[in-house]
């Protein structure tokens, strides 16, 4: 979505390019109505919304998107943390970046500047205090963004070939391990499938000259087989065995993404089989795994409580708790109540000790909270009083 605006005077400055990376509907109509309250009458800018990363990486891609500003959330559908503010530093390393967030964990926020970011906004200020326009022209006009610390890390590098038809012909148990597609599921089936929307212009014509020169790495991102985007990088492989007929590739995780990547696997892994009530959310309170006790327990199956929110998985008595919990993690305290009320699948709700923790990335941004509630025991109801005849 685009929103344009043209000064009414011939003294405005030239027009200002923004980019809005939030995946909220409300966020971004609060940003609409203050950048119209606030900027000059006499100046036009053009505000322009996407609603992931992934979609802001492409937005950002195409040569003809100029952008001078970047408005960015830190908890997108499709990441979350401070690795989202390093993948846009990685498009545009020169274009400011303000942090528009809902969270008020100092950690995060000074990493955020750290690593990059010219400054932050907190939500809850937006429509009281903050001056959005300000902002914007002072990282415009008054600033030069700091690249990001990055070093050099190694990576590990998984190895597979392709047909003429583009095809699998190989694949080996790194790939397996990175991207959990197992061989018999990849190999004989186009490369392309495993993409997220199709080869971009640049894989397809690599993938074409396999002997041509490539001067970087090329960015994949590949879907893994439980639908996580998986972001990898294809480069060329010499291939000593003078089989003509099979191009062979590499596919080279960076450190930081591996991490992610065992760290995910570790996780899944824990909450599968923990024996308590194990849920992982991310700040907004949105479930993004369960444990199988969990799901047991609140009596609906995981597909049912995964993308559901905290709020809804609980019961009326606790709903006040439920808000502190979630303010909690987005300021990066832990959480812990004696006495938590779920919904269940029965008449009367159902009473947990509860403890939640702060969840963070590689950066140290914020990212969630992992919740682990133990089951109370069911209080004794008073019996009916007795009649005196």
């Amino acid at each position: 979505m685009t929103v344009k605006r043209r000064g009414e005077s011939v003294e405005s400055l030239s027009g200002i390019n923004i980019l809005l990376i939030e995946d909220q509907e409300q966020d971004r109509f609060i940003v609409q109505k203050l950048l119209e309250k606030q900027a000059p009458k006499n100046q036009d800018y053009t505000l322009q919304w996407c609603t992931s990363l992934l979609e802001g990486i492409e937005y950002l891609s195409t040569a003809e998107n100029d952008v001078h500003c970047i408005l960015l959330d830190l908890n997108l559908p499709d990441a979350r943390g401070l690795e989202v503010l390093l993948r846009i530093k990685k498009i545009k390393k020169n274009v400011p970046i303000i942090i528009m967030t809902g969270l008020e964990d100092e950690k995060t926020l000074e990493a955020a500047v750290k690593f990059g970011a010219h400054s932050y906004i907190i939500k809850k200020d937006i429509a009281r205090s903050a001056n959005i326009w300000t902002h914007i022209i002072d990282a415009v006009f008054s600033s030069t963004p700091a690249a990001a610390p990055y070093s050099v890390i190694p990576k590990r590098e998984c190895r597979f070939s392709v047909n003429a038809h583009l095809d699998v012909a190989t694949w080996d148990e790194s790939c397996e391990l990175v991207t959990s597609w197992p061989a018999e599921k990849v190999v004989g089936k186009p490369l392309e499938s495993l993409s997220v929307k199709g080869f971009r212009s640049d894989i397809h014509a690599a993938l074409m000259q396999p002997h041509a020169h490539l001067d970087k790495p090329i960015e994949f991102d590949l879907v893994s087989i439980n639908g996580d985007i998986v972001r990898l990088e294809l480069s060329a492989f010499a291939d000593t065995s003078g089989n003509a007929k099979q191009a062979v590739w590499r596919l080279s995780v960076p450190a930081d993404e591996l991490a992610t990547t065992i760290a995910s696997q570790v996780v899944n892994a824990v909450v599968k089989l923990s024996e308590e009530m194990l849920l992982i959310f991310d700040t907004d309170g949105r479930v993004h795994r369960c444990s199988d006790t969990a799901a047991s327990l609140l009596g609906a199956p995981r597909s049912a409580i995964v993308g559901s929110q905290i709020r809804d998985l609980t019961d009326i008595s606790s709903s006040n708790l439920s808000r502190m919990l979630l303010r909690s993690i987005r300021q990066g305290q832990t959480y812990f109540a004696e006495k938590y009320a779920f919904t269940g699948p029965g008449e009367y709700p159902l009473m947990f000790r509860l403890k939640a923790s702060p969840l963070r990335d590689n950066f140290g941004g914020l990212i969630g909270g992992c919740l682990i509630a133990n089951p109370l025991p069911v209080d004794k109801r008073p019996s009916a009083p007795s009649v005196a005849l």
